[in-house]
C-alpha cells in the first residue's frame, strides 16, 4: 500500500511539474513590486483561485491555480474591473506567482485581495497599466561641442589629451559656414552632433564665437540645455568687435549683439556659466575685447546672473599653451574659483566676474 501511494504522488508530482508549466512565463514579471495575498473577507476557505479576466466569475478551479493565503505575487500590470467587497474596489491586477502551488501561472488577482499600499480604487505606485503603450525611451545623454578654428593640420599639436569622445572635436569646416555666419554655424553645429542635446561647449582663439553663434539661433530648450561654456584665450577688442558689436540677424557677413545672446542665455538658463580662459593675448588690451563686447551687455540686462560669468587671467601663451592648458576643463567645469593649468601655471588672481 505505502509502495502504490509512493507511486502515486510521485506520479502526481510529475504531472504538477507539467501543469503548472502550461501558461508559464519567464522566472520574473520584471516590476519588481512583490506582494502577499491576503484573507480579506475572513472566509473559511485557505486561498483564493487565480482568474483568467477581471470578473470573479471568470475562473478555473483547478489545483494549480490556486494560492494560499501569504503566497506572494509579482504585479505585472493594473487595470479597472469589476467591483469587490465593500469599497466597491475595482483596480485588479495581471500577476505572475513565483513560487507555491501555482508557481509559473500567470492571471488576474482583485485588488481586494492583495496587500498593496494603496487604498480602494487607486492605482498601486510604480506599477504599469495595463495596454498602456510602452513608456518612451530616454532622452538621448547630451554632448559637449569643442570648435576649433582651423581645420585638421595633420598633426598632434592639439588633440585632445583628457576629453572623452562626449565631446564632438569640430573643425573650422564643421561648425563654420563663413565669417560672421550665426545662422549656418547654428545649422552645422545641429549636424555635427546629430541633433543631440548640447550640455557644454568650448572655443579658442578665432573659433571664439562659435559656442555663441549656437546660441543666437537656438530654441528656449536648446538654451536651458546648454549649461557651460569655456572661451579659451577669445581675443581682444577688435578680434571681439569683428562679428559681436553690432545687432544683425546672423546672416553671412553681419555682426550679431554678442552681449545680448550671452545675457539672454544667462536669464533663461538658471543653471548657465561661462568661464573665459583670459591669456597674453586676450589681456593684451586690458581685456577690453570681453569687457567691452560681451560684458557690457551682461551688466545692463543680467541682473545677478553675472555671478555666473567668470574669468580666470594667466600668463599664458595664446598659441598652442594656452589650448593645451586649458583642454581639462572642458568637459570639468570651472566654478567658483581660478583653477593651477598645467604646467604650474597659477592664475594671477581669483576669479572675477562682469
Amino acid at each position: 500500500m505505502k509502495r502504490w501511494l509512493a507511486g502515486t504522488l510521485s506520479v502526481l508530482m510529475a504531472t504538477a511539474g507539467l501543469v503548472a508549466g502550461v501558461g508559464a512565463t519567464a522566472a520574473s514579471a520584471g516590476t519588481g513590486l512583490f506582494y502577499q495575498v491576503v484573507d480579506a473577507d475572513n472566509d473559511p476557505y485557505a486561498g483564493i483561485y487565480l482568474r483568467n479576466s477581471t470578473r470573479m466569475d471568470d475562473v478555473n478551479r483547478v489545483w494549480y491555480r490556486y494560492m494560499l493565503y501569504g503566497t506572494t505575487i509579482e504585479l505585472m500590470c493594473g487595470t479597472w474591473g469589476e467591483a469587490v467587497g465593500p469599497y466597491a474596489n475595482r483596480r485588479w491586477h495581471q500577476v505572475y506567482v513565483p513560487g507555491g502551488d501555482a508557481r509559473g501561472q500567470t492571471g488576474w488577482v482583485a485588488d481586494r485581495y492583495l496587500n498593496t499600499p494603496n487604498r480602494a480604487n487607486e492605482p498601486t505606485p510604480h506599477e504599469p497599466e495595463c495596454g498602456a503603450p510602452p513608456p518612451p525611451p530616454p532622452p538621448p545623454a547630451p554632448v559637449g561641442l569643442y570648435a576649433h578654428p582651423k581645420d585638421d593640420p595633420g598633426d598632434t599639436t592639439y588633440r585632445f589629451r583628457y576629453t572623452s569622445v562626449a565631446t564632438r572635436y569640430a573643425y573650422l569646416s564643421n561648425w563654420s559656414a563663413g565669417e560672421c555666419d550665426s545662422a549656418g554655424a547654428y545649422s552645422r553645429i545641429r549636424s555635427f552632433t546629430a541633433n543631440k542635446p548640447i550640455g557644454w561647449m568650448a572655443s579658442w582663439s578665432r573659433s571664439r564665437y562659435a559656442p555663441l553663434y549656437f546660441l543666437h539661433k537656438a530654441s528656449l530648450e536648446e538654451r536651458r540645455q546648454l549649461d557651460y561654456i569655456l572661451l579659451i584665450d577669445p581675443g581682444n577688442y577688435s578680434d571681439m568687435a569683428t562679428c559681436g558689436n553690432g545687432s544683425g540677424d546672423g546672416t553671412a557677413g553681419t555682426q550679431f549683439d554678442a552681449g545680448r545672446v550671452l545675457a539672454r542665455w544667462l536669464n533663461d538658463n538658471p543653471d548657465a556659466r561661462l568661464v573665459v580662459v583670459d591669456g597674453d593675448y586676450t589681456r593684451g588690451d586690458g581685456s577690453s575685447g570681453i569687457q567691452n563686447v560681451l560684458f557690457n551687455d551682461v551688466r545692463n540686462h543680467a541682473g545677478s546672473a553675472r555671478g555666473r560669468v567668470g574669468v580666470c587671467e594667466y600668463s599664458l601663451a595664446h598659441e598652442p599653451d594656452s589650448f593645451r592648458s586649458s583642454e581639462w576643463y572642458i568637459e570639468r567645469p570651472i566654478t567658483d574659483s581660478c583653477p593651477r593649468l598645467e604646467n604650474n601655471n597659477y592664475p594671477l588672481h581669483g576669479m572675477w566676474h562682469p
